[in-house]
């Protein structure tokens, strides 16, 4: 018993989200960025609801603006060919700044650019 309390501690450890430092993105392949992004955008107040585009992917943002306003949709970050585009929604901006002014970077450094 006690060896596999050890293991599943060692197995949870190796599953835990890697630190948001600058990665070096060599293809800007759909998964290898949603795999890039998508980790950190779940360490923010944020949810995103992810489909298949015919070239990659979109993501639907959501930013947590508080009680009781509640979740407020932020805008979108889409891949198509091998550009990763972040398109805020411009009826709300400004709510939730600090949140979303930290969706910017993670696009950057996950896209390679």
């Amino acid at each position: 018993m006690k060896p596999f309390v050890i293991l599943s501690v060692l197995l949870l450890c190796g599953c835990a989200a890697t630190p948001d430092v600058p990665v070096g993105v060599t293809s800007r392949a759909p998964n290898t960025t949603f795999d890039c992004i998508a980790p950190r955008l779940e360490r923010l107040p944020v949810r995103f609801e992810t489909e298949r585009t015919p070239d990659g992917w979109r993501m639907d943002v959501q930013i947590f603006a508080g009680p009781p306003s509640g979740w407020y949709h932020n805008g979108r970050i889409e891949h198509s060919g091998h550009l990763v585009v972040y398109a805020p929604d411009g009826a709300t901006r400004g709510i939730g700044a600090g949140q979303a002014d930290k969706i910017a970077p993670i696009i950057r450094r996950c896209s390679g650019g």
